[in-house]
């Protein structure tokens, strides 16, 4: 316990230190709203008694889904807004997708709403449908999350690997039997054509990519390259390695450069356009993806450029006299290196993608139909100039968390 509160002493004081305190807390505070949004607002009680029983509705919601509880069912169809025995509903009793007909058609935060007491008053307002405002924010701050999570990992796991291995290991620095070459090649192509022809499957049935789903996926990827990994040490290698030992230069850098000149002369948003307009309803999480197959190219790059650099001086090439395999040399001496360019491209990532995430919100691409962001609101409050109160607050959140995320990445640049 005193390590990790030592820690937190040390990482806060270099917050402080890099005047990063408020863009840090702004981002953490974001982070906490998007992964409690559902006990902050929700039409269901938070704790409720029920014919002399407890439950706890919004939390076996969740569970009733993953098919982890059966209580439910009894209190599904309850009115919370009418139930009469003890019940404690969140701050804001609505959801982002909840209709409020009597307050539809823009009632502002200070005009007088239709209430059947002022616990359910629309503080921020409500838009044409009779959305909650408030409510529809929280559910925005959930999906900067996602995009944070997502697009961190993917873009982050990619240019880390691909522009620092690129870079380290030129062209000349990888060389594979080509028994090794030939099953590598066979397994990728295999398991390319089984994963899109079942994730095409999937998404038919299922119409749409969850969150938890994407983390599964991802899991069952590694599970993949594990296995190829040691199937080929332990059976193909031992069977056929010495039949086909011929060594195969393989031109990591020269491959790195080809990939990255073509994907970025494409069009990244056409190309999403034209990607998501053949979905009924785009999922979340598939257009988060595809967006990181775009933006891990500038992280990629930089890390390459920094890694040509490291790999020339004297510790290096010391390392590799010492007998240091690459993967020990990138991991202990390169990696800690371009660990801080790393968070400062990342930063400045994840406010790019934040930015075309609300964009394509905008536009009315990218989402489930229903779904609300601050890009959404936006587009709302546009139908109608004099409903401010749509506009402003998701403008003020989406400037604030941009910010946030490039003053980050300012203050982390200056010390590196």
């Amino acid at each position: 316990m005193i390590k990790k509160k030592l820690r937190l002493d040390v990482f806060w004081r270099e917050v402080r230190q890099r005047k990063l305190l408020f863009s840090v807390r702004w981002i953490l505070l974001i982070f906490v709203l998007g992964l409690s949004h559902k006990y902050l607002a929700n039409d269901k009680a938070l704790i409720a008694k029920v014919e002399g029983k407890w439950y706890f509705p919004v939390t076996e919601q969740g569970l009733a889904k993953m098919g982890l509880n059966d209580r439910y069912k009894k209190i599904q169809r309850i009115k919370w807004s009418r139930h009469e025995e003890f019940k404690l509903m969140p701050l804001v009793p609505y959801t982002a997708r909840g209709l409020d007909l009597k307050n539809k058609n823009f009632e502002g935060p200070f005009a007088k709403q239709q209430l059947s007491s002022q616990r359910y008053r629309h503080w921020l307002g409500t838009d044409k449908l009779g959305r909650d405002v408030l409510a529809g924010l929280l559910s925005g701050c959930r999906l900067v999350f996602y995009i944070c999570l997502i697009v961190g990992l993917f873009t982050g796991v990619l240019g880390l690997l691909i522009g620092g291995y690129s870079g380290l290991l030129g062209d000349d620095g990888l060389s594979w039997p080509l028994v090794k070459l030939i099953y590598y090649l066979l397994c990728s192509l295999l398991f390319t054509y089984v994963f899109v022809t079942g994730l095409n499957q999937y998404l038919v049935i299922k119409q749409g990519l969850e969150v938890k789903d994407a983390v599964l996926i991802l899991s069952f990827l590694l599970l993949v390259v594990q296995g190829v990994r040691y199937s080929y040490r332990y059976i193909v290698h031992p069977l056929m390695g010495s039949r086909f030992a011929w060594a195969i230069k393989i031109p990591v850098d020269s491959s790195y450069y080809f990939l990255t000149i073509v994907l970025s002369a494409l069009p990244v948003i056409a190309i999403l356009l034209a990607i998501l307009s053949n979905f009924e309803s785009p999922d979340f999480s598939i257009t988060m993806i595809i967006l990181s197959m775009f933006l891990w190219i500038g992280n990629a790059r930089l890390l390459r450029g920094e890694v040509l650099r490291l790999r020339e001086m004297n510790f290096i090439q010391a390392s590799r006299l010492m007998g240091l395999t690459q993967n020990q040399i990138f991991w202990r001496h390169i990696y800690p290196n371009i660990r801080q360019q790393l968070f400062v491209n990342l930063s400045l990532t994840l406010s790019s993608a934040i930015i075309v995430e609300a964009s394509l919100s905008f536009l009315g691409i990218g989402l489930e139909a229903g779904e609300i962001s601050w890009g959404v609101l936006l587009q709302a409050g546009r139908t109608n100039l004099e409903a401010w109160w749509i506009s402003l607050f998701p403008g003020m959140l989406l400037v604030l968390t941009v910010y946030s995320f490039n003053r980050i990445a300012e203050g982390l640049k200056k010390e590196s």
